[in-house]
């Protein structure tokens, strides 16, 4: 399951939607564009923002749904057989607005900032196996309908028993810091452990492994 969504190509193009939506620069990455005023829910708002997105990037903006649910992640490694990672949550209980509970280009780059501060990351998520089972089959599910390879991690807005995927990771960030070997960490790899099974899966891809 997705969102619902939209491509806009100008400010004035027909919606068809239901408010609240977000609205995001259409090929961007790392939350490039998206800030509290992406969620909007007047039709005055999502002009501007539309606005906002095509004259700044320069691209069409995608307007999509907004579900205000869980957020997750899981990060995977493999490719005939997917090695599930401990599934993490960004964790929006200290924002009380629904709509503001989102991950904006300041709570991931921006370390002053108070949305930085205040959406902790949380390894393992805490789920229920039933919640569990749904999430990993959605997330598994998209690895494979997409045709990623050696490792990715999909995120997902968790609402009612339902797993929209909103993002795609395809070379998700290997940084210390970064969500992917948080997750391998909590599977209990090192870094170097991590790195070496990449790397390996894709040798054994390509039938290069010695």
């Amino acid at each position: 399951p997705t969102p619902l969504c939209q491509v806009f190509e100008t400010p004035e193009a027909e919606f068809r939607l239901d408010f609240p939506v977000i609205v995001k620069p259409a090929v961007e990455d790392g939350s490039i564009g998206i800030t509290l005023d992406s969620v909007v829910s007047t039709i005055e708002d999502l002009r501007q923002q539309v606005r906002l997105v095509l004259e700044t990037y320069e691209e069409p903006a995608v307007v999509e749904q907004f579900i205000a649910g869980r957020e997750l992640a899981v990060a995977m490694l493999g490719n005939e057989t997917i090695e599930l990672l401990p599934i993490a949550e960004d964790d929006y209980s200290l924002i009380e607005n629904p709509l503001a509970r989102l991950l904006t280009y300041e709570s991931k780059w921006d370390p002053e900032s108070s949305y930085y501060k205040n959406i902790p990351s949380r390894i393992p998520a805490d789920l229920d196996p039933a919640d569990e089972a749904r999430v990993h089959t959605a997330a598994e599910g998209t690895f494979r309908a997409i045709g990623l390879r050696d490792f990715g991690r999909i995120d997902i807005r968790y609402k009612a028993g339902i797993p929209y995927v909103i993002d795609i990771n395809e070379l998700p960030d290997l940084a210390l810091d970064g969500g992917f070997w948080k997750s391998a960490e909590q599977a209990g790899m090192s870094y170097t452990q991590m790195i070496d099974k990449i790397i390996r899966l894709a040798l054994q891809r390509e039938g290069l492994e010695p």
